[in-house]
């Protein structure tokens, strides 16, 4: 090869590039153990919020226990002694009394240890079973925190599956391996010491040939919370075709379609992607383990000859023999377990991460949440909301999109709403309607422009306060799998033993009949989800419930989206007559596909594509010969 030829030499950057790798790697290392060691404390300070006692109490335990191992096997030790030393010196039954002494000592260290573990156990579950309520209770409080945008975006959805699922078994189970390490280490402690007495040499042996087994653990832990983390958008996929396979509200569709063998089908694939997944971690997992087990087998073989040559030249005794070897046996047993326990502290603390990134979320970080008013720092206002309205609604050039979309839902849209007055909102599916109800009851701000209420800012107001303005019964209303009587007074919550009144809303909305026919009344569960319990209604009966939920709460405001849809001609006949009644004093604000509904407002506003393009009374609107009489008329002319 001429010089010319001569191959390119290798970059010189390619040391320091190994140097880069080398710090890179001792970053994530590090940033890993300020994990642990900020989600520790974390861990056992909720676990001590939920069980104070009980835990101190486990604590305490834990360390005593740590204490028995090493004690037992001393005396053991010792008891092997005495036999030998009494059976050469042909000892007479009179002179056993140390041997009994010391046998009776082994069987008093037994049975506490016993009675130690069983009340242990008994705590432990106690302790658990408080952790688990507590965690739970953070959980439902936070999404009671959190704005509705929140729950639209799959995103948010995976982050809340992740916290959920098994996040409120880590927080215990961070602790209880904490409280087992600690037993743990100690319980190594003892015996490390036990075999710096034969030799230093054997304890530093017993330690590196298991040490390997750490960092086997913390990178299968790794992955372990990886893999998990990664399948929460497919778990939640596969507990949906669980439901839709096992529920009743689907159960008619998957049966006239014959949708059963196919949504099986879906679901064996994400159980069959979930196997090999399972099957490819654990399988190098044992297969590491079985290497370091061979490592960790020959530092034992070694002790175990150098026990055995001190015993033949007599210079240790048979009890020692019993003493080291179980020592030993027990020390690599305790550090396997110390490192097994390591790695899975590691990653109940990656799964905990998720809980407390979900407890830590800062509602107002979602893209959508609810803003704060203009040059406040609270989240929302603090003004009480009217009781009574004497000025009523204002929209200001109102627009909005639904977050991570660039397309407009309303464009521009003002009206002003007075009060006590009966308005309707028209228009074709997708106009906006539901959209402009939403944000008038401040599920969502404007993404432009004001809405006022008595002339402020809807962000003024205390929000709790604001919302109590609003009776409102959306079109997918909530069918409680409660009592008759929680199915309507949840409509103001501080109502729902108050049974006269609860009454008195299912007369308004013309459920009295239907309660009155149930076995229990008001004290009647509804639907069939727990025990067979329930009363099944029909859809018309469980509107009726959600009127009368929305007729109870005492707000100056009343707002039904589709109120009379799954009513027959009679029944929304006989909800409409007495309309006028029923709202009398409110702002009430209703939207219908119903014509013969619509024509009862005092005020139509007539949306098409998120604009505001009619308004006026029904007669105002029927001379202009615009959008709503080209719409009543379609729908006058299937009735001629």
């Amino acid at each position: 090869m001429t010089h010319a030829q001569k191959p390119p030499l290798l970059p010189p950057a390619a040391p320091s590039s190994v140097a880069r790798r080398a710090a890179a790697r001792l970053a994530f290392i590090l940033g890993e153990a300020r994990k642990v060691a900020v989600s520790v404390p974390r861990a056992f300070h909720l676990v001590w919020d939920a069980g104070p006692a009980l835990t101190a109490g486990l604590l305490v335990l834990n360390i005593v226990s740590s204490l028995f191992p090493a004690t037992i096997l001393w005396v053991t030790k010792l008891i092997i002694d005495a036999i030998t030393r009494l059976a050469a010196a042909g000892a007479t039954p009179a002179e056993l009394g140390p041997l009994w002494r010391l046998i009776a000592l082994a069987i008093l260290l037994g049975i506490v240890q016993s009675g130690i573990s069983a009340l242990s156990n008994a705590l432990t579950g106690l302790l658990r079973f408080q952790v688990e309520q507590h965690t739970q209770t953070l959980i439902m409080r936070k999404c009671g925190e959190l704005d509705i945008v929140f729950f639209e975006n799959p995103k948010n959805l995976d982050m809340l599956e992740n916290a959920t699922r098994g996040a409120m078994m880590s927080a215990w189970t961070l602790v209880w391996m904490l409280f087992s390490l600690v037993q743990t280490a100690i319980t190594l402690v003892t015996f490390l010491g036990v075999m710096l007495r034969l030799h230093w040499l054997a304890a530093v042996a017993v330690a590196l040939t298991t040490a390997p087994q750490m960092v086997a653990s913390s990178y299968f832990a790794r992955r372990r919370w990886a893999i998990n983390t990664g399948r929460a958008e497919d778990s939640r996929l596969r507990f949906y075709l669980t439901w839709l396979t096992s529920q009743r509200d689907p159960a008619k569709e998957i049966r006239v379609f014959d949708l059963m063998d196919a949504l099986l089908e879906r679901f064996r694939f994400y159980c069959r992607k979930f196997y090999l997944q399972e099957r490819g971690l654990e399988g190098r997992r044992e297969l590491v383990n079985f290497g370091l087990g061979l490592l960790g087998n020959a530092g034992t073989a070694g002790i175990w000859v150098y026990v055995a040559l001190r015993a033949v030249a007599r210079a240790i005794s048979l009890g020692d023999v019993v003493l080291y070897t179980q020592a030993m046996s027990s020390a690599r047993g305790s550090l396997l377990s110390l490192f097994t326990q390591g790695g899975q502290l590691y990653e109940q603390t990656l799964f905990l991460g998720n809980l407390f990134t979900l407890l830590d979320l800062d509602p107002q970080s979602i893209e959508g949440a609810l803003r704060p008013p203009e040059g406040g720092h609270e989240r929302w206002g603090t003004l009480k909301a009217p009781a009574v309205l004497t000025r009523g609604i204002e929209f200001r050039h109102v627009s909005f999109r639904y977050p991570g979309s660039e397309q407009y839902v309303l464009h521009d849209v003002s009206f002003t709403l007075r009060p006590a007055e009966s308005v309707a909102l028209v228009g074709k599916n997708g106009a906006g309607k539901t959209t402009l109800v939403k944000l008038l009851a401040r599920l969502y701000d404007p993404t432009e422009g004001q809405i006022l209420l008595e002339g402020r800012d809807l962000r003024e107001y205390d929000l709790r306060s604001l919302r109590r303005c609003f009776g409102v019964i959306f079109q997918d209303f909530v069918r409680y799998s409660l009592t008759v009587r929680e199915n309507i007074g949840f409509g103001q919550v501080e109502y729902v033993n108050d049974l006269p009144r609860v009454q008195q809303a299912a007369a308004k909305a013309g459920a009295d009949e239907i309660v009155a026919r149930l076995p229990d009344q008001y004290e009647t569960y509804l639907g069939r989800q727990f025990m067979g319990l329930g009363e099944d209604l029909s859809g018309g009966e469980w509107q009726k419930l959600a009127l009368s939920r929305a007729y109870l709460r005492e707000s100056p405001i009343l707002i039904l989206d589709e109120p009379t849809a799954s009513l027959d001609a009679f029944a929304e006949y006989e909800v409409y007559r007495s309309f006028e009644e029923m709202t009398a004093g409110r702002l009430s604000i209703f939207i219908s596909h119903r014509f013969s509904t619509v024509r009862v407002a005092k005020h139509i506003l007539v949306l098409e594509e998120g604009r505001l393009v009619e308004e006026g009374t029904h007669e105002e609107l029927m001379a202009r010969g615009g959008l709503y009489s080209q719409m009543f008329n379609v729908q006058a002319e299937r009735y001629r």
